[in-house]
């Protein structure tokens, strides 16, 4: 009776500590399925005020900060440790249980009768076979993890386009706004001299009040630049998840918008894409993960074979008697009739096994349409951007030669602001081609699934 009892407790506690220890130890991954999922890196240095960012610093704050990045990747984690959970079905269970009692009984008004046992049992069952639906399990989950991981590498290369694409879009803004200045200087300089030629008698009034008309409208266009570049900045501070008011110093960078040409046909950028694209690759693992499911559903119409083994012990404290028991043996388990849940199961996965196939393609030919539309507007900006650096040299000199003319005396008012307006709106233009050159490229390394900077 005492072994009993000592057997009894020991199995009791074996069993909590055990549960307990497995939660306080952190010992939560024996599979090691989640250890294939890096971890995020930690955030850089938290007092950007006080330094200079790159380009490479504002990815690396994107991707700390982010928060649909940390529900990925948890999300991932998740299916992860539903992938060891489908593992885990290749081992067997084994079950410890342990009881005690008393129990107290009185016949009529007779004597009472009382007696108390104490039993203890380890139970184990093992599934041998059950016709391909363990080995769907695996499959369905394996899969759903790598579309899991597929979806987080997507979103992170989402993420990084998004910081490249504000981060030029700033250095375009600030780039435009010391063009408009330089423009509102050339106006400037071209009201001073039609207000002395003025106040000398050489030309008339109105000379002077239309230099100063094209100076007052390149001061409007100053201000709207400065607009431009503060909403830029907050835009690229909100994708930071900082606040918008954020002070963000960037590096000074020299940009060569040659540098890196595609020089593959449009057919190759497209083959590239179909292979490397993460939301391509995330759906057809999800595809596989379908046809994995179909395979589970027609394997619930045939039985399953276990392994079952067991091991008791019971004590009677009153008769001092104990009994001990075991056996082992085969269990099959046979769906017989399962009110056609099974058969209308098996239909449903098989639908849904045809839908994301048709997903698939329907994906495939949007990536390709996206390539063929990203590769064009390239093709566009690099002829934009070598039509505007011929237009700016043009209206340059032609700018210098009526001013040059007025100051003679030789011109007109008229022609010299024509050539001044010209020569603004072309040195914008060529600030904009310049930094939709390079927007463009980037978009198409993103339609093509493409990290390359």
């Amino acid at each position: 009776m005492k072994n009993t009892f000592i057997s009894f407790v020991f199995l009791f506690f074996s069993i909590t500590f055990t549960a307990y220890a497995a939660e306080e130890e952190g010992i939560s991954d024996p599979l090691s399925v989640l250890s294939n999922i890096s971890t995020p890196k930690q955030c850089i240095k938290e007092d950007i005020d006080n330094h200079s960012l790159s380009l490479s610093d504002l990815i690396e704050i994107a991707l700390c900060n982010n928060p649909t990045l940390n529900r990925s990747y948890m999300e991932a984690k998740a299916s992860a440790a539903s992938y060891g959970e489908s593992l885990s079905t290749y081992f067997p269970s084994i079950t410890g249980e342990a009881d005690t009692g008393y129990n107290s009984s009185k016949i009529g008004g007779g004597s009472s009768q009382s007696s108390s046992d104490a039993g203890a049992s380890i139970s184990l069952s093992w599934l041998i076979y059950d016709f391909g639906g363990r080995q769907a399990d695996v499959a369905i989950t394996k899969k759903n993890l790598e579309a899991a991981n597929f979806s987080h590498n997507q979103l992170m290369q989402d993420t990084i386009f998004s910081v490249i694409n504000a981060y030029y879009n700033l250095l375009s803004a600030r780039e435009l706004l010391n063009s408009v200045m330089v423009n509102e200087e050339a106006f400037r300089k071209s009201y001073e001299v039609a207000s002395k030629r003025y106040d000398l008698g050489l030309v008339r009034l109105s000379d002077k009040l239309q230099a100063e008309t094209s100076y007052a409208q390149s001061q409007l266009s100053t201000t709207e630049a400065f607009n431009s570049l503060a909403k830029t900045k907050g835009e690229l501070a909100e994708i930071l998840n900082l606040p918008a008011y954020t002070d963000l110093d960037l590096e000074e960078v020299t940009i060569d918008p040659e540098a890196g040409k595609f020089s593959g046909e449009v057919e190759e950028l497209i083959q590239e894409a179909l292979a490397k694209r993460q939301d391509l690759k995330s759906q057809k693992a999800s595809l596989e993960a379908s046809k994995a499911t179909l395979e589970k559903a027609k394997s619930g119409d045939y039985p399953s074979i276990y392994l079952t083994s067991g091991l008791g012990i019971n004590d009677d404290f009153n008769e001092n008697e104990q009994n001990y028991n075991s056996s082992i043996g085969i269990r099959l388990s046979v769906p017989l009739f399962t009110g056609f849940s099974n058969t209308y199961n098996i239909t449903k996965q098989r639908y849904n096994y045809e839908s994301a196939k048709a997903r698939v393609s329907e994906s495939e030919s949007s990536v390709r349409l996206d390539v063929w539309q990203s590769y064009q507007n390239y093709n566009t900006g690099i002829k934009n951007y070598e039509i505007t650096k011929k237009l700016f040299a043009s209206a340059e000199e032609n700018e210098r030669v009526a001013l040059g003319a007025y100051k003679a005396g030789k011109g007109n008012i008229i022609d010299l602001l024509n050539a001044q307006y010209k020569l603004a709106e072309a040195r914008k233009e060529k600030t904009s081609a310049f930094y939709n050159l390079i927007l463009t490229k980037n978009d198409l390394l993103r339609s093509i699934g493409s990290m390359e900077m």
